[in-house]
């Protein structure tokens, strides 16, 4: 099914499928919503579509925590990680991520640089996701 720009500023969530799915009665299935969107995310809407939707991309971002930076070494996008156990001997992983941030980088500079493309992403009718995990300081 091809993805319709709205005219206005808002998304319409009208496909019954997806509200089914979602545990919504009958008469519920039939209703649709409208979400406002801020004047700001106008510009994804009139955007180009840059790239085709059976082409998704997996972009990778790392926050590094204060503990890391003792067993790490940045280059660029890349770190290099090393073991310095006692009883194990020297390993060393190289990993590479789209962006790495500082361990003092807030979910709000994570949001800026990641948001834009995967709205992008959202508003050319292609599925996006977000996911931030990691251990939560006591």
């Amino acid at each position: 099914m091809p993805y319709d720009r709205p005219d206005s500023l808002s998304v319409r969530l009208s496909s019954p499928n997806k509200l089914a799915s979602l545990g919504r009665n009958h008469s519920e299935r039939n209703q649709t919503e409208e979400i406002p969107l801020p004047p700001a995310l106008h510009r994804f809407l009139l955007a180009p579509t840059t790239r085709s939707p059976s082409s998704p991309q997996l972009k990778t971002v790392l926050r590094l925590a204060d503990e890391d930076l003792e067993n790490v070494t940045v280059h660029g996008n890349s770190f290099v990680f090393r073991c310095n156990q006692s009883g194990i001997s020297k390993s060393f992983s190289k990993y590479t991520f789209d962006q790495i941030f500082a361990s003092d980088a807030t979910i709000q500079q994570i949001c800026s640089v990641c948001l834009p493309d995967l709205l992008q992403t959202c508003f050319s009718g292609s599925d996006a996701c977000f996911i931030y995990f990691g251990a939560v300081s006591k």
